[in-house]
């Protein structure tokens, strides 16, 4: 009879091992998969961190960046450019952007910056767009750009990143954020971060200092109004200007390239602000109320607005309410924009003006084909095309006939 109670004990043991051991597999498979996710999300996979601008294009990269397959050559450039760089005879055009100017949207072949090369003999096109950038960036990289390019001409395009909430921790764009994104991005501190982050025993600590109120729960919440922007609009007028008197000095033609966000987006909104500065603030208040809670990338601006028409009503704990968001900010890329793309369009057609630039206004033709969005602000090939033959009739003008512009195009 031991014998056989003995046998269950066994039984029961070895399942139990068996069991802790499923489970401890289980558990590290999900945080590995955690940890792989949020470096996608993260855009760890296909960006190297830059101690002068933050982050770049991982050199030898191959994989998928913004639903397409592309591929870096060894010094971090698009691979379709890697020739043109290296031609010093080459009337080059620089292109410097953020996401939309990378080609998010559409594969590499068909970005609006190979568009313009191909509707502009006699020129070439060299992409040194990177995804997330905002003017801060842009001005830093067409500096040393200008320097070792030489180029006839220059493309900038900066909008929908400037205009982003902060990551709190990094503050606004500027050498302070560079200098502690670098410090984040390696190193024995980023595996010591990353280990208690998934460490269930850190997890069990923190849950019962904080219940035992020895450590203050983060806030799940922010105020909009109070909250960072990556580049404001001053900041922004800096940055264009800048660029503006670079290209200037190496005798290089600057192109400001205006775009726009998803007007399906942004229609309650710019509705709503309408109505609101019509003083129909019944009328403003719901459209901005339905804005707030389609909880999409414009749902911050709309915050705001439904704040300045509660306020306008006489509602002020209404407004201080409707300031408190959840959408918050856990990448050096930034959270939702708390501008709308008009304001900073104004901003790049009076540097344009005042700088003597020229200026590409891609927004009508944008708005005219809503359905060539793929998001909040990205657009597909058929778009990319129409925005690179815009561009390549105003270089025809700005450099003259030599580029031999197909003014027919689409």
């Amino acid at each position: 009879m031991k014998g056989f109670f003995a046998s269950i004990l066994i039984a029961i043991g070895f399942l139990a091992v068996l069991e802790i051991g499923a489970r401890l597999w289980d558990s590290v498979h999900r945080d590995l998969h955690a940890v792989r996710a949020a470096a996608e999300t993260d855009d760890r996979e296909w960006s190297v961190f830059s101690p002068e601008v933050g982050w770049t294009l991982r050199p030898g990269y191959r994989g998928d960046v913004g639903g397409y397959r592309r591929v870096f050559d060894p010094n971090g450039h698009l691979a379709v450019d890697t020739r043109q760089i290296a031609d010093r005879g080459a009337r080059k055009v620089l292109f410097i952007g953020d996401s939309n100017a990378f080609g998010v949207g559409t594969p590499t072949e068909h970005s609006f910056a190979e568009a313009t090369e191909r509707l502009s003999p006699g020129l070439v096109a060299i992409n040194l767009a990177v995804p997330g950038y905002t003017s801060f960036q842009g001005r830093r990289v067409l500096d040393r750009a200008l320097e070792d390019l030489q180029p006839a001409a220059v493309v900038v395009s900066f909008n929908f990143n400037d205009k982003k909430i902060a990551l709190a921790a990094l503050g606004p764009d500027s050498p302070e954020m560079v200098a502690g994104v670098a410090r984040s991005a390696g190193g024995p501190l980023r595996i010591l971060r990353t280990c208690v982050r998934y460490s269930a025993i850190c997890q069990m600590l923190t849950a019962g200092l904080q219940r035992a109120h020895l450590l203050s729960r983060r806030s799940e919440t922010f105020r909009v109004d109070h909250a960072p922007t990556r580049v404001d609009p001053e900041h922004y007028r800096e940055n264009l200007r800048a660029m503006a008197e670079a290209a200037k000095r190496h005798g290089a033609r600057m192109v400001f390239l205006i775009l726009r966000d998803n007007p399906l987006y942004t229609q309650p909104v710019t509705e709503g602000i309408a109505l609101l500065d019509s003083a129909r603030y019944d009328d403003a208040i719901a459209h901005l109320r339905f804005a707030v809670h389609a909880d999409n990338p414009f749902s911050e601006v709309a915050r705001i607005q439904l704040a300045r028409a509660f306020r306008a009503t006489g509602h002020t704990a209404s407004a201080d309410s409707v300031l408190a968001s959840g959408a918050l900010v856990t990448t050096v890329f930034g959270g939702r924009p708390i501008h709308l793309d008009s304001e900073y369009n104004a901003i790049m057609r009076d540097v344009a003006a005042e700088t003597g630039s020229a200026l590409v206004d891609a927004g009508p033709t944008l708005l005219a084909h809503p359905n060539d969005f793929t998001d909040y602000c990205h657009f597909n090939a058929a778009s990319h095309e129409r925005v690179g033959a815009l561009i390549a009739a105003k270089l025809h003008d700005v450099l003259g006939g030599a580029t031999g512009t197909q003014r027919g195009a689409p």
